[in-house]
């Protein structure tokens, strides 16, 4: 939810470490803070509704013709649904330009896409080395299911070693802000597949540390950054 958890305590001292305050002579622990504060989340959303609506439009042309080459490439549907968490745990459907043979498509992650896997499409190589697979989550922003910048949504059954990702320390605590196109951890370098645990704990530390520290001057830099990476992609396949 988004709101912040307050606790009543009988004795100052001994809660001395935490968020305390006085309100009407009663002792208050804020132990749950929300991420962003009403006035933050509304100017976010209207930035990521505006921003994805401006790019919609100036991308228009690479969309349409990236659509035409998926359609022209390969037998399928042009996008790819897939079912993923959102904020709060919500399950939502993130689109995505088909990259998968349609014969292989995999709907519930159960078969992690590895680096040369003979299940990309010549295409879908080259279109989820640059991210451009990603472009149709726009209308996700748009929708108001995902925004510009925050933890990358990772899909409802996806496991990391045979374990759900679910069942890992503090997994569902990135789902307290909206899952983003681009985030902290993909700038960072943690983008693409996930085959060990290591790979998802690098990602969960910094999709914590994004959702911690959240401004709107980090969101800008993560953008930029995220510009730069596209030119020197790594880690993606």
């Amino acid at each position: 939810m988004d709101v912040d958890v307050d606790f009543l305590l009988e004795g100052f001292s001994t809660y001395s470490r935490l968020n305390v305050g006085l309100a009407d002579d009663v002792c208050i622990a804020r132990i749950l803070k929300r991420p962003l504060t009403s006035v933050q989340a509304l100017i976010k959303s209207a930035l990521d509704r505006v921003g994805a609506l401006l790019l919609l439009v100036v991308l228009a042309p690479i969309l349409l013709s990236i659509a035409l080459i998926v359609k022209l490439t390969s037998a399928g549907p042009i996008l790819f649904r897939q079912q993923r968490f959102g904020i709060n745990n919500e399950v939502i459907d993130v689109l995505k330009f088909r990259t998968l043979f349609h014969r292989h498509a995999d709907p519930n992650a159960e078969q992690p896409v590895r680096k040369r896997d003979d299940r990309i499409t010549p295409v879908g190589k080259y279109l989820r080395a640059l991210s451009l697979d990603e472009l149709p989550q726009l209308l996700n922003v748009v929708k108001g299911d995902m925004s510009l910048v925050g933890p990358r949504p990772l899909p409802v059954s996806l496991k990391i070693e045979g374990k759900p990702c679910s069942e890992f320390p503090h997994y569902r605590a990135r789902h307290r802000v909206l899952p983003g196109i681009t985030g902290l951890a993909q700038v960072n370098g943690w983008r693409g597949g996930m085959q060990v645990t290591e790979d998802l704990k690098n990602r969960l530390y910094f999709d914590l540390a994004y959702i911690e520290n959240y401004s709107l001057m980090l969101d800008v830099r993560i953008i930029f950054a995220t510009i730069f990476a596209l030119v020197r992609p790594k880690n993606a396949y």
